[in-house]
């Protein structure tokens, strides 16, 4: 079965014979959500819903052999948003991009925020996006045309306003994770520490900032065990679901999630300050004392060497 005969269609003698090219296909939709659970047994076939993917399709004349193979899409300001591998075969590819953003990255905590949309980056934008195969040294460009779900009846006022707020939340949870990992390598930071001094070596400054560390730690994110059957919820557990909520529909935010949207943001806002203030009071006076044990200082993770091991 062919979903779209238009590529098919494209395959003139002048493709044929060019080393590669770009096929047009229809505009991928960008569909509404979905999910279900279903045990239909013997029930009639029904076909599948509408894939979360976009269809990039091309030709080439010979299999590539030497070198990577790949596939970068840019947005209309000429941003790179995802970076494909292609597949190397000659003939009619079909390479398929998710439209959505990698997960969300979010703080290591006790319990799961209990939405699949959780685990799931925030949808593209519609409109014009610019593919570039590049094959050896050679690049080849086309363009990528996604629509709205012709289903959906929200008025693209209500879209944007719905893109613009998960993509704030899809940002305040990598802020977020950045403040929870700061705040816990500082924590064990301080513990290496206080195992390696002396037994009759007093420490009484570098188990307070530890046990600081920890009380910040118990503000961002859930730590009793037992997970989601603990109830607990914190920062980590608030934002992971609101972003959720809001990422599992396309249509306009309600007033009340804008609303917490902005508590949210300012109570991590707090929680960075109150981190930053501990280590800017505390680590002067702890530090020198470390220094004549012959210990390393502990050093603060910094949002740039934070974003340096994030990265693949």
């Amino acid at each position: 079965m062919l979903d779209d005969l238009t590529p098919i269609r494209k395959m003139t003698p002048e493709v044929l014979e060019s080393d590669a090219a770009f096929l047009d296909a229809r505009p991928s939709i960008v569909a509404i959500p979905t999910g279900e659970q279903r045990f239909d047994a013997d029930s009639d076939f029904n076909g599948r819903a509408l894939e979360e993917s976009a269809h990039i399709i091309y030709y080439q004349k010979k299999r590539h052999i030497i070198g990577d193979l790949k596939f970068e899409i840019y947005n209309q300001k000429g941003e790179l948003v995802s970076t494909l591998a292609g597949n190397k075969r000659k003939g009619l590819n079909r390479l398929e991009w998710p439209m959505r953003l990698k997960p969300p990255r979010v703080p290591a905590g006790a319990s799961t925020v209990p939405n699949q949309f959780a685990f799931l980056g925030p949808h593209v934008p519609t409109g014009t996006y610019t593919v570039k195969m590049i094959k050896g040294n050679q690049t080849y460009t086309s363009k990528l045309e996604l629509i709205p779900d012709p289903r959906s009846h929200y008025s693209q006022q209500d879209r944007d306003l719905q893109q613009q707020s998960v993509l704030t939340l899809y940002k305040e949870l990598a802020h977020l994770t950045y403040v929870a990992d700061a705040v816990v390598d500082a924590r064990d930071q301080a513990r290496r520490r206080l195992t390696q001094l002396p037994k009759d070596a007093q420490a009484p400054e570098l188990q307070r900032f530890a046990d600081t560390m920890e009380n910040l730690r118990s503000r961002l994110v859930a730590v009793k065990e037992g997970g989601a059957i603990t109830g607990e919820e914190k920062l980590r557990e608030r934002l992971g679901d609101l972003y959720s909520s809001i990422n599992e529909y396309d249509g306009r935010p309600t007033q009340s999630q804008l609303d917490s949207m902005q508590t949210l943001s300012a109570q991590l806002n707090q929680a960075e300050a109150d981190f930053q203030k501990t280590i800017s009071v505390e680590l002067p006076v702890i530090n020198p004392v470390l220094e004549q044990k012959k210990l390393d200082t502990i050093k603060p993770l910094t949002r740039e060497d934070w974003e340096k091991k994030q990265a693949p």
